[in-house]
């Protein structure tokens, strides 16, 4: 442990005596990390990260599939009614559904975005309200829903300002008295990966909402509905698969002219991100932008690895000084690596901040639509554990190649070339 310390403070040293060369090195090392994490973060955010809801590695999206698509897409209200009551496999169904809405507060109106919710939709997910309540099983079912409102945390605190007397407060939507009843805690930003909503509304009030196409939800051939499963414990998702799709034979005997060729896809949260409906090329797409940051690691891992190279050869002499008075091999070889790594773990810090600021600068892109895009790219600690292996990695990697030269050292030779002068010989010149 003495000598691994030795090694750290005089590798720091030997590094604060070359501001040139490590200058150069850090801001070639923290552009490759840097440009790796931050590319890491979207991946992160879209595949890895858990869904802030109870249990999220039970939650599945259920969607429609029929022979005239290739993708899955979203549900008619009347099949996942059936899906809800018909199938044992899950221990709860919710389905939502998003849209644009009238808004208005004493007399302000404004145009808003929000998300219509079956009334197990917080109970399912494990939200509880900060502020007042949810909806009740009662007040959301679809043929008496009442016109109560929940807001998120984010509207609140932009529209109302963190007033705690807002619950209570009446609200109009398109025209239609509701009443905020609850405001949801600042870590669930909801079911829609790219929008951030504002109100949360029972399913069963749409027909108020939008008089002019009621009774809409009860069509079965309407598909419209986003549905979300929670499996039970003792489930396994090929079970679930196989459930929903023997009742959708059932349903095509029942229902021929709405759900003839239909069936029903089951897939992991984690793998109906963004949307399901081209969350089957997003692992691909991943993929691709995943090995082509790589590729700029490794060459930034071997332009380190040569001004490390460069750098070895004006140390011939030193090492050589040091095998002669009884340094192994394996010590040169260690002191070169720590230096690779030393270097790597300072730039990877200052990768890491270049990362962070672009994956802020990703964040605050506004697509030039009405629709409230959002990008949730916040840094979590898969974030940070990739960029120090990957700092680790590189430090290795970079000093690699003049551990190995290190390795190598011919003492006589390197003793004669040294005192020479620092460009003679031509094996330093070789790699």
């Amino acid at each position: 442990m003495n000598t691994l310390l030795q090694d750290l403070r005089y590798s720091v040293r030997m590094l604060l005596r070359q501001p040139g060369f490590t200058a150069i090195a850090l801001l070639t090392l923290a552009l490759g990390i840097g440009v790796n994490s931050a590319i890491f973060s979207v991946v992160n955010a879209y595949l890895f990260r858990p869904f802030p809801a109870k249990d999220p590695d039970q939650l599945v999206v259920i969607a429609t599939r029929d022979n005239t698509l290739e993708v899955p897409y979203e549900m008619a209200y009347p099949n996942y009614e059936d899906i809800r009551d018909r199938t044992e496999v899950f221990s709860d169904v919710i389905a939502y559904g998003n849209g644009v809405a009238n808004l208005s507060i004493d007399g302000q109106a404004e145009r808003t975005w929000i998300e219509s919710v079956t009334a197990n939709y917080f109970s399912m997910l494990g939200i509880e309200a900060v502020m007042g309540r949810t909806f009740s099983a009662e007040e959301g079912r679809f043929e008496s829903a009442k016109p109560l409102a929940v807001l998120s945390y984010g509207y609140w605190r932009s529209r109302f300002a963190g007033d705690t007397s807002a619950v209570g407060k009446a609200i109009k939507l398109n025209g239609v008295p509701f009443t905020i009843v609850g405001v949801l805690p600042e870590s669930f930003t909801g079911t829609e990966n790219l929008l951030s909503l504002d109100v949360y509304v029972p399913l069963g009030t749409q027909d108020q909402l939008y008089p002019s196409s009621a009774g809409w939800l009860k069509v079965r051939d309407n598909t419209g509905i986003r549905v979300m499963g929670r499996l039970r414990p003792d489930v396994r998702i090929e079970q679930a698969k196989t459930a929903v799709n023997l009742l959708a034979r059932q349903l095509e005997q029942e229902y021929p002219k709405t759900n003839r060729g239909v069936s029903f896809a089951v897939v992991f949260e984690t793998n109906a991100r963004p949307i399901i409906s081209i969350a089957e090329n997003v692992p691909r797409i991943a993929a691709v932008f995943m090995a082509l940051v790589v590729l700029v690691l490794l060459i930034a891992c071997a332009n380190v690895a040569n001004l490390m190279l460069a750098q070895a050869t004006t140390r011939q002499k030193e090492l050589a000084i040091r095998a002669a008075m009884g340094a192994s091999r394996a010590s040169l070889v260690r002191l070169m690596l720590i230096e690779g790594i030393v270097l790597a773990m300072v730039g990877g810090g200052a990768g890491l901040l270049l990362s962070l600021w672009a994956v802020d600068w990703l964040a605050s892109i506004r697509v030039s639509t009405d629709a409230p895009i959002r990008f949730d790219l916040s840094p979590d600690w898969r974030v940070f554990v990739f960029a120090l292996v990957v700092a680790l990695l590189t430090g290795m990697i970079s000093g690699l190649a003049p551990a190995l030269q290190a390795s190598r050292l011919n003492l006589n030779e390197s003793l004669k070339e040294g005192g020479r002068t620092s460009t003679a010989g031509s094996s330093r010149h070789r790699v």
